[in-house]
């Protein structure tokens, strides 16, 4: 009777890759937000600076406006160099603002900012999780049946049917969940309204 045939190894997918598409599917899902809030308050926050900058540079007759936009960017990002300093009382009140709207506008960006890049607590979802654990566990019992179809050879057993192996039926239990967990992904994805990966079963 002929060796058992082991059947092909499924293609191997490390978990950096996966979390690497992982990391690419999350970035696709945040830029609507980020575009739709995010943005906007950066404008809001350079057009403030550039404001703050050209009104300083008119209340200071010594400054030019490029040296008020210096001031504006440096004052805004709290840095704080004190090469350029109010003259006037009016500039000093400008100098107060510029810092408290800066503060505020630098805390309104980074909470949007958090909030529609990081929107679970978790980076991977519960289908993608499962799938991922049905995958690894494919692989794992892909090898204990090799193994057992490897020591079968090695003992010149070879008139036994390799489907009755106990290594044989966890690998087909395995790869009953792995469908079903690619079958829960999928229906997830469609619900998001994202496209599957191409030679994706």
């Amino acid at each position: 009777m002929s060796a058992p045939r082991v059947p092909p190894r499924p293609k191997p997918t490390t978990r950096l890759s996966r979390t690497g598409e992982t990391l690419l599917t999350h970035a696709r899902r945040a830029w609507p937000g980020i575009r739709r809030e995010v943005l906007p308050a950066l404008l809001v926050f350079w057009v403030n600076l550039v404001a703050c900058g050209l009104v300083f540079a008119a209340l200071e007759p010594d400054d030019d406006w490029f040296l008020g936009l210096y001031w504006s960017a440096v004052t805004g990002s709290t840095t704080g160099y004190g090469d350029v300093l109010p003259q006037s009382t009016a500039a000093t009140v400008l100098t107060i603002y510029a810092i408290a709207s800066s503060w505020l506008l630098n805390l309104v960006v980074a909470t949007l900012l958090i909030k529609n890049v990081i929107p679970e607590p978790h980076l991977f979802t519960d289908a993608e999780q499962r799938h991922g654990q049905a995958h690894d566990a494919v692989q794992t019992a892909h090898a204990r049946y090799q193994t057992a179809m490897l020591e079968q050879l090695c003992r010149h057993r070879t008139d036994t049917d390799p489907h009755t192996d106990p290594a044989y039926r966890q690998l087909q239990d395995a790869e009953e969940r792995l469908h079903d967990a690619e079958a829960a992904l999928h229906d997830e994805q469609q619900e998001r309204g994202e496209a599957r990966a191409p030679g994706a079963p």
